[in-house]
């Protein structure tokens, strides 16, 4: 097949016995004496895609990686049209991307552990930084992929990234506007606003890519689980992925009754460093109602660089790499807990021949008072490798009968005693006392009627694992924030535990006055330096222990009111009602930015503009067409007074504009 470029005129030969690829919409040649491009050719090409191509050839993004001689975005880099008279553009031509395979090669354990065995965590972290840098490259041109899935995304063996089907992408025309959407997309990488929408009729926006690149980026983090998969604790059958991300029921958020648990075989979030953590939650809990909470590329890139320079080697096996927020190394703890699956296998392991990937152990659902232990299985030298995936049951259940009820006689000589924490009063501003040290129960050792061969004191599992997630509670390496996570966590893993009463109340005391600390600590920082920043951060603690805790709502809601008048007064927002006269069209231009171009709305247009301070400057320019260059009137309109309502007129021999200035009232004096 001949076809000649549409800008540079040079005559192209397909080799069509040689297909590297073939879609619902196109398929992709080899091009003749050119081995470093390749040819998408349409089966139906249409007008409207043709207008989409030649938008992207003329308005190319920068590639983060070109400086490294590696294309992340393959993008067309010119339009192929038959040699007809009347030449029909039929496809384009791309930069040819080889050595590459599937994202989902790489976050899978098992097609990973086959196929590319020393992809460790450190070039999982890296892959998820090249992925966001090649996006926020995309977005800065304000282009949106939409279609944002595991498809479309491309990695190398040293985790270079190349993000691929660039044609179906949003492309909004620079000089009209015109917006030419993406037609297609995956539920599971579709935001809970789009869920059920048809792609083909919405204008998409840079955060709801946010959302599909955080499901990528916790996919690659979490071992391949979607971040949305989980147990189902409701009633009837668990409903699809679809309807779980439009619920927003992220089974990792910190809720008393969720209906959905982490898988058991998932790993603990809590292995992700804590600034990767806080953002997978802003993304899936706050940015299920506020989307454009949602982190962007950028933020991903500086919490995935600090993350990656915090991991450490495992000294059992160097390819287990963890942050160093972690007491022991998660993947040795899960090789275990998979029956010697191991998700990152030692060199050594490899060199001698890995075995065949065995599914892992089918599981019912655990409680959280009775987990179960994964079985024991022999370890090799290099703690990463076992010979079979299956131990044979062992018939000692007379012994662990026996071993049991020792261990409750055991407890009734162990003391639980709780420190009495003195409450503030209300509402006033003061740090809270120093609280008592953690209360641990110690076994008497001299009574201990029977051993093991580890010499440990037999204590029942399920009060053995309260004792050792009470005791994690005391670290001193942990922060305000780690507390403040694993507090409700440990109240909701033990709520009904028949020996964790005291445990349960002591704990809550903690959690209540560590969490109202940090509303006393905002409002002192908010009286040293009171600007908008500290005012928010005072209104989002103070709303936050609202929503958590039961005791103290006085002084709490005072606060939340406190706040809010303050952000009010401080900022407020205004109402244009715009009359374009003549069909004239309008400008507006908030503090230097343009905050709004009005379009072919009809001769009204009403535009409010949210946070509007008495600072700020408002400038309204009134133009002929919707081109918004040198057809601008005469003259400007400029809004400097604040008091009031305007009636402003803008008008020269060409048209007319008047506009009505609205503003919010606020209430004058704080809250009492």
């Amino acid at each position: 097949m001949k076809l000649r470029t549409k800008y540079k005129g040079e005559s192209v030969a397909l080799d069509t016995n040689k297909v590297l690829g073939t879609g619902g919409e196109a398929k992709v040649f080899a091009v003749h004496q050119k081995p470093n491009l390749v040819a998408k050719i349409y089966h139906k090409p249409t007008k409207k895609r043709v207008q989409k191509l030649n938008i992207m050839h003329a308005n190319p993004p920068g590639d983060p990686m070109a400086s490294l001689g590696h294309i992340s975005i393959a993008w067309p880099v010119d339009l192929l049209q038959t040699t007809d008279p009347v030449p029909k553009v039929v496809g384009f031509l791309m930069l040819n991307v080889s050595g590459m395979s599937s994202i989902l090669n790489f976050y899978n354990p098992q097609i990973r552990r086959k196929e590319c065995p020393l992809f460790n965590y450190k070039y999982l972290h890296r892959t998820a930084r090249n992925l966001a840098t090649a996006v926020r490259a995309l977005h800065s041109r304000d282009y949106v992929i939409g279609d944002i899935n595991e498809s479309n995304i491309l990695v190398s063996d040293s985790s270079l990234v190349t993000v691929v089907d660039t044609d179906s992408f949003q492309v909004t025309d620079p000089n009209t506007g015109n917006i030419h959407r993406c037609p297609v997309g995956k539920p599971e990488y579709t935001p809970p606003e789009l869920q059920g929408v048809t792609f083909s009729q919405a204008d998409r926006q840079l955060y709801h890519d946010q959302f599909g690149l955080a499901v990528l980026i916790f996919q690659l983090l979490m071992e391949g689980f979607h971040p949305f998969t989980g147990v189902y604790k409701g009633k009837g059958d668990p409903p699809p992925i679809e309807d779980r991300i439009a619920s927003g029921h992220f089974p990792y958020r910190k809720r008393w009754h969720r209906p959905y648990e982490p898988s058991p075989l998932s790993p603990e979030i809590d292995i992700l460093h804590p600034d990767l953590k806080y953002l997978f939650m802003r993304c899936f809990e706050t940015g299920h109602k506020k989307p454009k909470r949602r982190p962007d590329a950028q933020a991903w890139i500086d919490a995935l660089t600090k993350s990656e320079d915090a991991l450490i080697e495992c000294a059992q096996n160097k390819q287990h790499l963890y942050g160093k927020h972690l007491r022991n190394c998660p993947w040795c703890e899960r090789t275990t807990r998979l029956s010697g699956r191991d998700p990152f296998p030692s060199s050594q392991t490899i060199h001698k021949g890995l075995p065949q990937p065995i599914a892992p152990p089918k599981q019912k659902s655990i409680t959280p008072l009775k987990p179960q232990k994964a079985p024991s299985v022999p370890q090799s030298s290099s703690s990463s490798t076992v010979t079979s995936g299956y131990t044979p049951k062992s018939k000692k259940w007379v012994l662990g009968l026996a071993l049991f009820f020792i261990g409750a006689w055991l407890l009734t000589k162990v003391e639980i005693t709780r420190p009495t924490l003195t409450m503030p009063k209300l509402p006033e501003w003061t740090a809270e006392e120093t609280l008592d040290p953690i209360p641990v129960p110690q076994i008497d050792q001299s009574e201990k009627t029977s051993t093991i061969e580890n010499e440990t004191p037999l204590i029942p599992e399920p009060f053995k694992e309260l004792l050792n997630r009470f005791q994690a509670l005391d670290n001193p390496n942990l922060s305000d924030q780690d507390l403040l996570e694993r507090y409700p966590k440990f109240l909701a893993d033990f709520y009904n535990h028949p020996e964790a009463k005291d445990y349960l109340e002591y704990v809550k005391d903690r959690w209540e006055n560590l969490s109202f600390a940090q509303i006393t600590d905002a409002y002192q920082n908010f009286q040293e330096n009171p600007s908008k920043k500290t005012v928010t951060t005072l209104l989002e603690t103070s709303t936050t222990y609202l929503k958590n805790q039961s005791k103290r709502q006085s002084a709490a809601t005072h606060t939340q009111r406190f706040s809010k008048w303050h952000l009010d007064t401080a900022t407020r927002p205004i109402q244009l009602i715009i009359d374009q006269g003549q069909k004239l069209y309008v400008q507006v231009i908030h503090n230097d930015n343009i905050y709004v171009e009005t379009k072919r709305l009809g001769s009204f247009t009403s535009i409010t503009v949210p946070h509007y301070r008495s600072s700020d400057r408002l400038i309204i320019k009134g133009y002929q067409d919707d081109r918004f260059d040198d057809t601008q009137l005469d003259q400007t309109l400029s809004i400097n007074s604040f008091k009031g309502n305007h009636n402003l007129t803008l008008s020269d021999q060409r048209g007319t504009v008047n506009v009505q200035v609205v503003f919010e009232d606020y209430p004058k004096k704080p809250p009492m």
